[in-house]
């Protein structure tokens, strides 16, 4: 043994010997801080993962219109913007979201809201085809045609209006462009059964209505194959008026 030897010796004569699983134990707690390491790699990652999922589906939601907001059924198989909801709310001060059934093949569904999110009733608005000339109905005589008003861009309309029922108060137009023959119909009711001739007031007053029927970009609204003439679809609105069949 040389003097090196002989150093060492003394100086760890008073260590206590090694545990027996002292070095196993080290190699425990190493493999326990990398594995701790890794889940939280992994839970980092995920974390992440999920945030940007999260900001992409509500910048779509922000940035792409959904069926329920003003996306109206396109014939072609699409979706195109509806513009009538915002024509609504210039037309009438309020706020106006697609009802539901909000859409379908020649109509719209609206619902109108008050400043302080109330249900003031709704809106819909159908759309027909009569190129060789439509007769306006009179309430009084089914066998009159009305003597129509007419307003700009060559379209004429008539007013309906029913007040004295204080459970269901509506106002109704029927509009036509002459050329092409394109009729929208608008029909604005109040909530029903309310007892009061103020809370079911329509959300639309008459002439709001005939605005809404005459407007070129709600007529526009409608293309070519949206039609509800007779044979109509199912689920085409009753209107208070029928729209008649062109003849």
């Amino acid at each position: 043994m040389n003097a090196l030897d002989e150093r060492l010796e003394r100086v760890l004569a008073d260590e206590p010997p090694p545990l027996p699983d002292a070095v196993e134990a080290v190699f425990r707690r190493a493999e326990q801080v990398r594995k701790r390491r890794i889940r939280r790699v992994l839970l980092t990652g995920l974390a992440a993962v999920l945030l940007v999922a999260a900001l992409g589906y509500g910048l779509t939601n922000i940035l792409l219109p959904g069926p329920d907001r003003g996306a109206a059924a396109d014939p072609a198989g699409g979706a195109v913007l509806d513009p009538v909801p915002g024509v609504l709310a210039q037309i009438a001060g309020l706020t106006i979201l697609p009802g539901r059934p909000s859409a379908g093949v020649g109509w719209r569904q609206y619902y109108a809201l008050d400043d302080n999110g109330q249900t003031r009733g709704r809106i819909q608005i159908a759309a027909y085809t009569a190129p060789d000339g439509l007769c306006l109905p009179v309430l009084a005589d089914a066998n009159a045609c009305a003597l129509p008003e007419h307003a700009v861009g060559n379209v004429e309309y008539a007013r309906y209006r029913w007040d004295a029922d204080v459970n269901w108060q509506v106002n109704e137009v029927i509009a036509r462009r002459l050329p092409g023959g394109r009729t929208i119909a608008v029909l604005a009711t109040g909530e029903r059964n309310t007892g009061d001739a103020e809370a079911g007031r329509p959300p639309l007053s008459g002439l709001q209505t005939a605005k809404a029927a005459t407007d070129p970009r709600i007529i526009d609204a409608f293309g070519p194959a949206e039609r509800c003439n007779d044979p109509a679809p199912a689920d085409c609105p009753a209107l208070r008026v029928k729209v008649p069949a062109a003849g």
